[in-house]
């Protein structure tokens, strides 16, 4: 009969077989997108429809139906002229949508007067769900603000506190292999194709880039151009040497400032003794909270000058006074430098799901360390992975005090962009899109007309940090 009935007849019969007796879990549950309640307070003059985007615990090889939820804001253009732009969130952990309200509420509406700018929580980070923030380190770290106990006894106390978080988020059945930025990435393309785009551009900073380049190379098609500012990028698997590097551009910028090098003639020793007298003697004072007015006693060490002034490069408006915080503070004035370690302690650390910065970064970066194999990290990703070869218009920007991505990253990222375009910036740190007004024209500029240079005049009128001779942050 099936040779009468032909194989074309045979094999459908077969197919409807299997299918009739496959199990219904097989199938990959879609994404979707909900419209709801922003969960973050809108910033004032703004315009947002917020939502939540269903996808899949994992997009490959998965075979159940978990899913997770992932907070969404599109800030709605003033005057619509151009597409619809994403922004991918640093960290990798970082809050995207708590950072824009309460720490740069207006920071991106260049963005967002022409393009519909649209904001999410990552996987596992901010509102989205589950969450990867570990409070018991952050609880752990305001209890240790004025603890006096040797260093590897910290070590060991926050290594429990990570643990405890590391126990919590296993027991409730949160699957740490989903969190990578593979997984990202794919979340990236779920939104855009429930949200209904065609295309958008992207636009990264620091972590953002390296999910941005992700997405360029696993999802092309529905990518019209890219913004890369402050890239990450792989050497030797991930950035070396870059706290000396930042500090080296900070004491020659001061050297080569005719009124810094007249007041701190010798920045760097300033530094140096700074540190040593600290280790030696650490100071107990008295800080407050930058935005909840509290009010805390910390104990500052000599490792803690470093760690504070590292972090504080990151702000092109703090760059100016760092010459004269670390002489105030060699002077046996701590005040101004407290401010500096509070936030590199606490402040940077109350924007991050810890849980998911560890995961991406130890399978990201290949890392080894206690952490990572404490916080059960995923098989890291093998070296080479991360270099993109693209001829998508890509825009990288960079500053040249940016102490974590530094130039050299951005100019090894250009390598296999066939159509970037690279400008560095004098005296901007880290994100220069949101520190000055000359990358962000650049950037408006770019996404107008992506296949043409951009016009950029303005740099030529920036110059190297102001450098003052007494600050008060």
């Amino acid at each position: 009969m099936y040779r009468k009935l032909g194989m074309g007849f045979v094999l459908l019969l077969v197919i409807c077989t299997l299918n009739a007796v496959q199990p219904a879990e097989a199938a990959k549950p879609r994404a979707k997108f909900d419209k709801a309640a922003c969960e973050f307070k809108i910033p004032e003059g703004q315009t947002v429809q917020c939502g939540w985007l269903t996808v899949p615990e994992k997009h490959s090889g998965a075979k159940d139906n978990n899913t997770f939820r992932l907070h969404v804001g599109i800030f709605k253009a003033k005057t619509p002229k151009g597409g619809p732009v994403v922004y991918l969130e640093g960290g990798p952990g970082g809050h995207a949508l708590q950072a824009v309200a309460e720490l740069r509420p207006n920071g991106f509406s260049f963005v967002n007067q022409e393009h519909d700018l649209v904001i999410f929580d990552q996987r596992g980070t901010g509102y989205s769900e589950p969450s990867l923030d570990c409070p018991e380190v952050l609880q752990y770290q305001y209890g240790s603000l004025d603890s006096d106990k040797l260093a590897y006894s910290r070590t060991l106390e926050s290594s429990a506190a990570l643990l405890k978080c590391h126990n919590r988020l296993v027991k409730a059945g949160v699957d740490l292999t989903a969190f990578s930025t593979t997984e990202d990435a794919a979340d990236v393309e779920d939104l855009r194709i429930a949200l209904g785009y065609a295309k958008w551009d992207l636009y990264g900073i620091s972590y953002g880039t390296r999910l941005a380049l992700e997405v360029m190379r696993d999802f092309p098609k529905g990518v019209r151009s890219v913004v890369l500012d402050s890239s990450l990028a792989e050497l030797n698997g991930f950035p070396d040497q870059s706290t000396r590097l930042a500090f080296d551009v900070l004491f020659k910028g001061c050297a080569s400032n005719q009124l810094c090098n007249y007041f701190y003639p010798n920045l760097q020793g300033i530094y140096r003794d700074l540190i040593i007298h600290l280790n030696t003697h650490p100071a107990m004072v008295t800080v407050k909270h930058p935005i909840t007015g509290k009010s805390y006693d910390m104990l500052i060490r000599g490792s803690d000058v470093t760690s504070a002034l590292f972090s504080a490069l990151y702000s092109t408006t703090t760059i100016p006074k760092l010459p004269s915080i670390l002489a105030e503070a060699d002077a046996g004035h701590y005040d101004a430098l407290a401010a500096l370690v509070f936030r590199a302690r606490i402040v940077g650390q109350e924007y991050v799901s810890l849980g998911m910065n560890l995961l991406v970064n130890c399978t990201d970066r290949a890392l080894s360390s206690i952490s990572c194999k404490q916080f059960g990290a995923g098989t890291p990703r093998p070296a080479g992975t991360g270099i993109v070869k693209s001829s998508l218009p890509v825009l990288v920007m960079e500053g040249r005090y940016d102490p974590i991505t530094p130039p050299r990253y951005s100019k090894k990222v250009v390598e296999t962009l066939t159509n970037s375009f690279y400008f560095e910036f004098p005296g901007i740190g880290h994100g220069v899109s949101v520190s000055h007004p000359c990358p962000a024209r650049i950037m408006l500029d770019f996404l107008t007309a992506p296949t043409k240079k951009p016009n950029s005049a303005c740099i030529a009128q920036m110059k190297e940090p102001d450098f003052v001779v007494r600050a008060e942050l």
